[in-house]
């Protein structure tokens, strides 16, 4: 780490720049999904001849073995990966992305903070900021058409793995890995199929089927995302431009992925009906190849319910992983609501 840093201050700041001290900061700076991604504030001293000088990063360190890394097969660490190629260059014409410098298993990113106290949650989004990012995603998918990335996460692979992991149908290689890297999921998947019951599993089999997913995939242009543009990830800058960190899910998918994370877990706000029609006005405006809201729409029905259920599904299943620390009536109630949720979208033609 040390290394890293003294590189990049004789390289940015002066060469003449030497570290004097590096200090982790005891405030609750972390974001810990499944409990393994971390971020840290690093209060940084150096000095230039004699004078002395301040410096704070962000430091985001990498696990051995991230869930999303898992499933999409990603040895490489792919945010690293990304903060060092050129596609990094294209989506920054978007998008302010913190990162200053990579080492082998850490991103390096100026101090943030402030950009994201200014959006996400609990703070709701002003249509002024919606629309921005809304028109912003439109452009970078028509830009990005039919570009893909040799890291990038492939969209079918996620929703592959999880049909299978429902069906019973993962390969001996795949469950040894699972049983070694993630000990709790078969037993969270034991207790999360008694739960939903056979009869919906067997809707889940015929709506979720490789075929259909195979009609789908073949209808829609592909185009490169963040791949977790949940509005927690997000901030904006003075300039109203978004700040987007946590890029190890870059993933190739239908057009309009990035657009459905971010507005399906968003609070139904007064316009909210101009989303399709923000998104659809500013692809066309982008692109040789034109779209129709209705058109559009679908596509974004359909993404909404494949996306629920690989990510949801994943999600409630390592909700059972903390079952008896989780108290009865929270874990009834989140299962309750999942359930609902499920209903609606297997009831849905």
């Amino acid at each position: 780490m040390k290394v890293a840093i003294q590189n990049y201050l004789n390289e940015h700041i002066s060469e003449n720049a030497k570290i004097i001290e590096i200090k982790k900061s005891n405030k609750p700076l972390k974001f810990v999904r499944y409990g393994l991604k971390k971020f840290q504030e690093l209060n940084i001293r150096y000095k230039i001849n004699k004078q002395e000088y301040a410096l704070k990063l962000i430091i985001k360190k990498y696990p051995v073995i991230d869930v999303p890394m898992m499933i999409s097969k990603d040895t490489n660490y792919r945010e690293i990966q990304f903060f060092s190629a050129d596609i990094k260059k294209i989506f920054s014409r978007f998008f302010d992305i913190p990162a200053l410098f990579v080492d082998t298993r850490a991103v390096f990113m100026r101090d943030f903070v402030i950009d994201k106290k200014q959006f996400g949650p609990p703070i709701l989004p002003t249509k002024e900021q919606l629309k921005v990012l809304i028109t912003r995603t439109a452009i970078k998918d028509a830009k990005l058409a039919g570009q893909n990335w040799e890291y990038a996460c492939q969209f079918q692979d996620i929703f592959d793995f999880m049909y299978r992991t429902l069906t019973d149908a993962l390969t001996q290689q795949e469950a040894a890995h699972l049983k070694k890297e993630w000990p709790w999921f078969q037993s969270c998947l034991k207790r999360f199929l008694k739960q939903i019951g056979s009869a919906r599993l067997d809707k889940i089999k015929t709506k979720f089927s490789p075929a259909k997913m195979k009609r789908f995939l073949k209808s829609v242009p592909f185009t490169l995302h963040h791949g977790d543009f949940f509005y927690a990830n997000i901030g904006f800058n003075e300039e109203l431009k978004p700040m987007v960190i946590n890029w190890e899910m870059l993933s190739y998918a239908p057009i309009g992925y990035d657009f459905v994370t971010l507005t399906k877990d968003i609070p139904p706000l007064d316009f909210c009906d101009c989303y399709e029609e923000w998104y659809v006005e500013a692809y066309n405006n982008a692109c040789d190849n034109p779209i129709t809201v209705k058109s559009f729409t679908n596509i974004a029905e359909k993404l909404k319910n494949f996306q629920f259920m690989a990510i949801n599904t994943l999600e409630m299943l390592y909700e059972h992983k903390w079952t008896d620390e989780m108290g009865k009536q929270e874990r009834e109630a989140k299962m309750k609501y999942f359930i609902d949720r499920l209903d609606s979208v297997l009831t849905q033609s």
